[in-house]
């Protein structure tokens, strides 16, 4: 599901998403519940991830050509736009 997002917000606004893998561990453990299953993975994706992300990109806080470096704080994550000299 992370992948796909990737590519969405690389198609739709011209922008890389790195989730580097303490963001995908964050939400593998926000997303763990033994009794419900992938839903809650999906809900913490959702809640973790895309909401915010979707806050940032109305917001016009990153451009075409940024890159951003998503990373955990706390049972959060953080967006860091870079530009990408890629």
């Amino acid at each position: 599901r992370v992948d796909r997002i990737r590519e969405q917000i690389l198609e739709k606004w011209g922008i890389s998403l790195e989730v580097t893998d303490d963001a995908i561990a964050c939400l593998a453990r926000l997303g763990h519940d033994e009794r419900n299953g992938v839903r809650e993975l999906k809900r913490a994706i959702d809640n973790a991830l895309l909401a915010p992300l979707a806050q940032h990109l109305l917001a016009e806080e990153f451009r075409p050509g940024d890159r951003i470096v998503v990373h955990p704080d706390g049972d959060e994550l953080r967006f860091q736009a870079q530009l990408d000299t890629a």
